[in-house]
């Protein structure tokens, strides 16, 4: 089968973490006919090694998509031979929108007296109302540390469980230390 081989490199719009690396490689080998795969969300590529005879370059590419992920179409130059001269142009072109919104958002909460009516809490509250201030601030965890955590453990093979439980607990481990530290540093200083 060596001798059949073609080698294909395709650029990917889309891959942000080692998650998306392992959810590319694989969903492509399950596919008859491949050989390797390497994907790189840092060059935003997947390279691959498959059976011409089995397997067509677009078939490789509507699985991509169906994931969810562009294949760049390798003559658009400027994104293939420098994606991050194109990304900076891109960033800059939006940071004054950016500026904006948050401008006007601060201007809208700071002349808007309506956010009062969260209560501040203190010693006399009661278990309720702890119950939900803590359910308001759970939002903070879904959002950022269950992200990290999912994005951690994803980058496992799929199949290795130990691993990705191993993955789970070093994170929330170093996660609980830190806060421990972190919040009798500002318990200390009051």
């Amino acid at each position: 089968m060596a001798n059949k081989l073609s080698h294909l490199k395709l650029n990917i719009e889309g891959m942000v973490c080692t998650g998306c690396e392992t959810i590319i490689e694989n969903k492509l080998k399950k596919l008859e006919g491949i050989a390797d795969v390497k994907a790189d969300y840092v060059r935003k590529t997947v390279t691959i090694s498959y059976d011409h005879e089995l397997l067509q370059v677009k078939k490789i590419i509507y699985v991509i998509e169906k994931l969810d992920y562009k294949v760049i179409d390798n003559s658009e130059t400027n994104i293939k031979n420098n994606p991050s001269k194109s990304k900076t142009a891109e960033t800059i072109k939006q940071l004054p929108g950016i500026i904006i919104i948050v401008i006007a958002l601060y201007m809208i909460i700071s002349n808007i007296n309506s956010f009062n009516f969260i209560p501040k809490v203190n010693q006399s509250m009661g278990y309720g109302v702890l119950f939900i201030v803590g359910l308001l601030t759970s939002f903070h965890c879904i959002a950022m540390c269950g992200g990290i955590n999912i994005s951690q453990c994803a980058s496992y093979q799929t199949g290795a469980s130990e691993s990705k439980l191993r993955a789970s607990m070093l994170y929330n481990l170093g996660r609980v230390i830190a806060y421990t530290i972190i919040g009798g540093i500002v318990g200390g200083i009051g």
